[in-house]
């Protein structure tokens, strides 16, 4: 199963640091797998893929901080 994201925005990536997403973040659990504590944000352009071998997965987006509109 490819998941394909063209572009996403998720907050800044600070650091590799358990705290390096504090604004958010994406991340993917795998049927039946382990978990991999990876996790997505900052921003991303081109073509990203992520590839399972499993038939179903979790996506899980998390916002801990709602981004301001420019007005």
């Amino acid at each position: 199963m490819p998941i394909s994201f063209e572009a996403f925005s998720i907050g800044a990536f600070e650091s590799f640091t358990v705290s390096g997403c504090p604004d958010g973040y994406i991340s993917i659990k795998e049927a039946n797998r382990p978990s991999s504590g990876g996790k997505w944000c900052g921003s991303a352009w081109g073509y990203t893929v992520y590839y399972s071998e499993t038939s179903s997965i979790n996506l899980t987006l998390a916002l801990n901080k709602i981004p301001q509109q420019a007005g």
